[in-house]
């Protein structure tokens, strides 16, 4: 099997996840960001991730190819939950400076989908669309404002984490997939001051998974 990536992209490390818990074989390999063929002539869209199964077709959306992944072998180790509002609450208090923040970052980091300065490029100008920005100085000088909400709002989150291994009672769970996932783009922000109950999580997390992102 293989794995079609952005590094950047929470959804492409939701898979990564159960690949990690389940120790499956599966090459990884990156897209670039402005290689529109090599991701229509696979799925007929620009969208990550994309698994190629072992009978060489394709297929596309994160929670599908998480269950898929999860269910080989009749085995599924993930449980199914109602899903977390006290944590997207949350999420949703710091969305805007959260996004804006690791962008700020990951537009010059070396990554797998920024290959060519072309990829680069395409990124950014895309990407300034989504956060309503014109440029990227104007998403570094928003740094540090950023910083301290995502900050502030990360204490309300810690109080939401069940343990170092589980972020629900439930124990290892989709919401451990989800979440996870969208937790661990904070690591490219340095001198980030991470709650200790989420840094054990989060140090937990990668120890099990397969997403030790080239950044962090």
């Amino acid at each position: 099997m293989k794995l079609f990536v952005y590094e950047h992209c929470p959804y492409c490390i939701r898979p990564r996840v159960v690949l990690g818990y389940k120790n499956i074989g599966c090459d990884i390999e990156y897209l670039l960001d402005n290689d529109i063929d090599g991701h229509t002539e696979k799925i007929g869209a620009k969208q990550v991730p994309i698994l190629q199964k072992e009978d060489k077709s394709y297929m596309t959306e994160s929670l599908d190819i998480v269950d898929y992944l999860d269910n080989l072998n009749a085995n599924p180790i993930f449980t199914k939950t109602n899903g977390r509002n006290d944590i997207e609450k949350i999420f949703s208090e710091m969305s805007s400076e959260y996004r804006t923040l690791i962008f700020s970052y990951v537009q010059c980091a070396s990554l797998g989908e920024f290959a060519t300065d072309e990829a680069r490029q395409y990124f950014i100008k895309r990407y300034l669309k989504h956060i309503n920005l014109d440029n990227v100085n104007e998403a570094i000088e928003l740094r540090e404002k950023h910083k301290e909400k995502v900050e502030n709002t990360l204490k309300k989150l810690e109080k939401c984490i069940y343990s170092k291994k589980y972020i629900s009672d439930c124990g290892l769970s989709m919401d451990d997939v989800i979440y996870f996932a969208n937790l661990q783009r904070m690591l490219i922000v340095p001198d980030l001051n991470i709650p200790l109950k989420i840094s054990e999580y989060m140090e937990y997390q990668l120890s099990k998974n397969n997403c030790n992102i080239k950044y962090i």
